[in-house]
């Protein structure tokens, strides 16, 4: 079989022994390495007739990450539309392009459904391909080199192959239950945010609102005691603004001084009445 493969520079420690393992498999293999741009992609694949696809490095939702950025199930289907029978993206989370290019070509894809390993993504590349090599059978070559108590690798067979797909419905099972098991995480993840979950600090939800509540009460007792504080302050000094309050000490202070004064008016009086 013929194969292209495609192979980005990135961090993936088991990246280099993968492609290493797949030059060694025994099949007919083009490599495109380190730098890949889209434009590479596009002369590799109008260069020459292939059987293989075969994509090796990281992948988001957004598509497969080459040098210059995202290529795109948009953009990648018309590439390999008629040209290959096999697929194969062993990268991380590549279900969403894989199920993209079952659906408009006739190409068997082999993809994940969840994040893979380094290693296992290694292992599991190496062995396929070996098999592949070997047998020239992609489902007995899948079926030998899927890891044990798979819940990562999924094959999506092409159109030509659906009805001579061997194990079809025990396929679908592992496809059911990784869907099953995708599910559970969500729910898990949403009683989580509902319920709390001390391992992350995550204060659920009905806490919160509680905790909004009880501060709200706080804020409104705090507020009407401060209103009725300053009403009081109010009401008190109105009560007494036109009240003069003496104390003891002050009144005997303003009698002597008031007999001081008329002692004092008295002599000046007595003065006059002599000088005069």
């Amino acid at each position: 079989m013929r194969a292209l493969l495609i192979a980005p520079r990135t961090d993936l420690l088991y990246s280099d022994a993968e492609v290493q393992s797949i030059l060694r498999s025994g099949l007919s293999v083009t490599p495109r390495l380190g730098v890949v741009n889209h434009d590479d992609v596009l002369a590799d694949i109008d260069a020459e007739n292939y059987d293989v696809f075969w994509f090796c490095g990281h992948a988001t939702e957004a598509g497969l990450l080459l040098t210059d950025g995202p290529l795109t199930a948009e953009e990648f289907i018309p590439m390999i539309r008629e040209r290959f029978a096999l697929v194969v993206l062993n990268s991380c989370n590549s279900r969403d392009v894989a199920q993209a290019i079952q659906n408009e070509t006739e190409a068997t894809v082999i993809a994940t459904v969840l994040d893979a390993p380094d290693r296992l993504a290694f292992s599991t590349g190496a062995l396929f391909a070996r098999e592949l090599a070997r047998t020239g059978n992609i489902f007995n070559a899948y079926h030998a080199a899927r890891p044990g108590n798979n819940r990562v690798y999924v094959c999506l067979a092409g159109v030509e192959n659906v009805k001579i797909a061997p194990n079809s419905i025990e396929e679908r099972l592992d496809r059911l239950e990784v869907a099953q098991q995708q599910m559970q995480r969500t729910l898990t993840r949403i009683v989580s945010l509902m319920d709390g979950n001390p391992s992350y600090h995550i204060v659920g939800m009905p806490d919160q609102l509680a905790a909004y509540i009880k501060a709200n009460e706080d804020w409104k007792a705090a507020t009407e005691r401060r209103i009725v504080g300053a009403e009081g302050k109010i009401g008190s000094l109105e009560g007494h603004r036109n009240t003069l309050v003496l104390s003891w000490s002050s009144a005997i202070f303003l009698v002597i001084i008031g007999s001081l004064c008329l002692i004092v008016a008295f002599l000046v009086l007595t003065w006059l009445q002599q000088a005069g």
